[in-house]
């Protein structure tokens, strides 16, 4: 199998007790079979505490239940118990492999990591680029730990792999797009929104095709897309007939709204997700008294003067967006879904530019720390949540 890491990954060690927003904090921790099974058969006080603490989901199995929001085994130190005892064990895959997201497509794994953890997210801001996965080899006959970590942990399966390469290609090609003349990116703040389009755009035609079963024609749609190509299918709804509209954002404020309020914003929230409780407030306080016009034209004016202040704004919220392209595209190959993907990436890159202009506004300070905790906040939420993927889809599916 060849396996492709992200070319920031070797920059990545755990900070352990040194992490100010833990991972084993906030969310449901899922168990392997293989450290189940190790659980069920540990005896004495040990063996009844994993007893008690775990228990089996009908859609994720074996699922870890916290205290308070937190791993029952995480110690003041801020350590594992559980690690500093040595019971290597009876810790979950996941809590060694996290925060690398290592997910096959056949014979290709590609590993990247998730900016969920706040130092890895770090890592990200501190080089804001196009991103790329960069090729690695390892004798698997030696022991290395560290091949062990780039494993697959996710399979995508398909037996389809011209429809891979093609993936694959076109992912390089919106990629292309993305970052095609961006030397003028900060002068131009509001670029990003018309690529994000444009891109939501094409995968929305070609998802069309697709559907249709017109592999061929799928494969000839080019960026930009053609407003005609948009206007041909006729069950296209007013969302997609008022694309070239400027005023708008890529998603009318009404629905990002809803999504915060309705999907996001819980009594356990405060508790679970601290970071995410605070975006949430500070987006009430800035824009919870406003109409849907009234919003629009407010962030967007806000949003100019942010980034004048802060000049690399633009780029980051570019590097965001593609960063989350590189990591979901190539997923479209098991279920031929590739709408899917470019408007859950949509939303969260949006959702990071509301709460990026409504802590401005609150007289935050956005340097580097800041923005890692925001991003860390909002995936945790947003991208490692099945029920808010699924919800926000619907939603969508409804409201377009």
């Amino acid at each position: 199998m060849q396996t492709y890491r992200i070319d920031f990954y070797d920059n990545f060690r755990c900070i352990a007790s040194e992490c100010p927003y833990t991972c084993c904090k906030g969310w449901g921790l899922l168990v392997d079979d293989k450290t189940y099974a190790n659980m069920r058969k540990e005896k004495g006080i040990l063996g009844l505490m994993l007893r008690l603490f775990t228990r089996v989901d009908v859609e994720n199995g074996a699922v870890l239940r916290t205290i308070g929001g937190k791993c029952p085994f995480l110690e003041k130190d801020g350590l594992c118990r559980l690690q500093k005892e040595d019971r290597q064990e009876l810790v979950a895959d996941i809590c060694n492999l996290y925060p690398r997201r290592s997910i096959s497509y056949g014979s290709i794994c590609e590993v990247s990591l998730e900016l969920s953890c706040v130092h890895a997210a770090r890592l990200f801001l501190q080089d804001i680029k196009r991103h790329v996965f960069v090729e690695y080899q390892a004798d698997e006959n030696t022991q290395n730990p560290e091949l062990e970590k780039t494993k697959p942990y996710y399979e995508v399966k398909n037996n389809d792999p011209e429809f891979l390469l093609h993936l694959m290609k076109d992912r390089e090609n919106i990629l292309d797009f993305l970052w095609r003349v961006t030397d003028s990116i900060e002068d131009e703040p509001l670029a990003i929104i018309g690529k994000m389009q444009d891109v939501l755009d094409y995968a929305y035609v070609k998802q069309n095709y697709f559907g249709r079963d017109s592999q061929a024609y799928a494969k000839a749609v080019e960026l930009p897309v053609d407003k005609k190509e948009i206007e041909k299918w006729q069950d296209a709804g007013e969302f997609w007939r008022n694309r070239a509209e400027e005023t708008r954002m890529v998603f009318p404020f009404l629905l990002l709204n809803e999504l915060i309020y309705g999907r996001l914003s819980y009594t356990c929230t405060p508790k679970r997700n601290p970071v995410m409780h605070e975006l949430i407030s500070t987006y009430k306080k800035q824009f919870g008294g406003l109409y849907e016009k009234e919003a629009e034209g407010f962030w967007k004016e806000k949003w100019k003067k942010l980034c004048k202040e802060y000049r690399e704004i633009p780029r980051i919220a570019l590097a965001y967006y593609s960063y989350l392209l590189q990591q979901t595209y190539c997923c479209a190959y098991e279920t031929y879904y590739l709408i899917g993907p470019v408007i859950l990436i949509s939303v969260c890159t949006e959702l990071f530019m509301l709460f990026l202009v409504s802590s401005f506004l609150d007289g935050q300070i956005l340097e580097e720390t800041t923005i890692a905790s925001m991003i860390a906040g909002m995936e945790r939420a947003v991208r490692h949540s099945r029920s808010f993927e699924k919800e926000a889809l619907e939603l969508f599916r409804k409201k377009m």
